[in-house]
C-alpha cells in the first residue's frame, strides 16, 4: 500500500504569479507564470490544445488515443512538449477476450524507438471502459483483472520500477456535485484491489489516478495514489476547485490538433514536477 501524502498546495494561481522566489531559476519562474495562464484560461474555457500546438508554447506533454510517428514527435518537440503519454488496454497479449476500446489506443511496440529517439519520456495510463460505472461496481473482478493486464505490458514493454502507471476514472463518479453518482467506497475498492495486486506480484510501479478533482482528492486522501492527473473536464466534481489550488501533478487542457493527431496538452504543476514518466 502506498503511504499517505500531505497536500500542500493551497494557493491560487494569481497568489503564484505574485510570488516568484528569487531562490527558482528563470525556466522555473516562467513555467509558474504560463501555468498560472493557462489555469485562468482553462477556467474560462479558452484553453483549448490546437491553441498550444506552436513553437515554445509552454505545454508540457501531451496524450494521444492513437500511435505516435516521427513527424508528430518532432512537432511535440517544436512545442516545447518532453513527455508523450500513451495507452495500456486490452488487445494484444491477453487472454480475457477483451479487446482495446479504440483502435490504436493501446501503446505499439514500434512506436518505442520513435519516442527514444527523440528524447521523449513515455507516461502510461490505462483506461478500459472507465467512463463506465459498472467497471467501479464491479471492482472485485475488474481490479485484479485489469491489474493484470497492466502488469503484463509493463513486462513486455520493460516499464522501469518506480516509474507510475495511472488509472483512469472518466466520470463524474465520486460524490454528489454537479450530478455525481456517489460510487466513492467503489472507486477505492477498485484502487484498493489493484494496489494488492501490485504488491502481490512484488511489483514496483506507482500508481496514479486520472480523474475529477474529487476523485484524485479521495484517492491520494486514502494512500491509494501518489499521482493526481486532472481531468480537462471543468464540470466534474471538484476541479474547478483543484484547478485553483493546484491540487494535481498534471492538468489536462481541452482536446484538439497538432502535428497530424488529436490530442490533450498537458501542463505539469511545477516545472520540475514529478509524473512517473520514464525513458525508453
Amino acid at each position: 500500500m502506498i503511504g499517505r501524502r500531505e497536500t500542500i498546495y493551497g494557493l491560487s494561481a494569481l497568489t503564484l504569479t505574485g510570488a516568484l522566489s528569487s531562490c527558482t531559476t528563470p525556466e522555473e519562474d516562467a513555467h509558474t507564470t504560463r501555468l498560472a495562464n493557462f489555469i485562468e484560461d482553462h477556467l474560462d474555457g479558452g484553453a483549448i490544445s490546437s491553441s498550444y500546438c506552436r513553437t515554445n508554447s509552454g505545454v508540457n506533454a501531451a496524450d494521444l488515443s492513437t500511435p505516435v510517428n516521427s513527424d508528430f514527435v518532432q512537432k511535440l518537440k517544436d512545442v516545447g512538449a518532453d513527455t508523450v503519454l500513451r495507452y495500456y488496454d486490452y488487445g494484444a497479449f491477453s487472454d480475457s477476450g477483451r479487446n482495446e476500446t479504440l483502435s490504436g489506443k493501446r501503446l505499439r511496440q514500434f512506436e518505442i524507438p520513435i519516442i527514444r529517439q527523440a528524447g521523449l519520456k513515455l507516461g502510461i495510463v490505462f483506461q478500459h471502459d472507465s467512463d463506465v460505472a459498472e467497471t467501479f461496481i464491479d471492482w472485485r473482478k475488474r481490479g485484479p483483472e485489469d491489474a493484470a493486464e497492466v502488469l503484463r505490458l509493463a513486462e513486455h514493454f520493460s516499464q522501469p520500477d518506480h516509474s507510475a502507471i495511472y488509472f483512469g476514472v472518466d466520470n463524474n463518479f465520486v460524490g454528489r456535485e454537479n450530478g455525481g453518482l456517489g460510487l466513492d467506497d467503489e472507486v477505492l475498492g477498485y484502487f484498493d484491489a489493484i494496489a494488492d495486486a501490485f504488491v502481490k506480484a512484488g511489483a514496483k510501479y506507482k500508481i496514479g489516478s486520472y480523474g475529477s478533482g474529487l476523485t484524485n482528492r479521495l484517492l491520494l486522501e486514502n494512500g491509494l495514489t501518489s499521482y493526481r492527473w486532472l481531468t480537462a473536464s471543468r464540470s466534474s466534481g471538484g476541479t474547478v476547485r483543484a484547478l485553483r489550488k493546484q491540487e494535481f501533478e498534471l492538468m489536462q487542457i481541452i482536446p484538439g490538433d497538432c502535428g497530424g493527431r488529436n490530442i490533450d496538452f498537458n501542463m505539469r504543476r511545477e516545472w520540475r514536477t514529478d509524473i512517473g514518466a520514464f525513458s525508453v
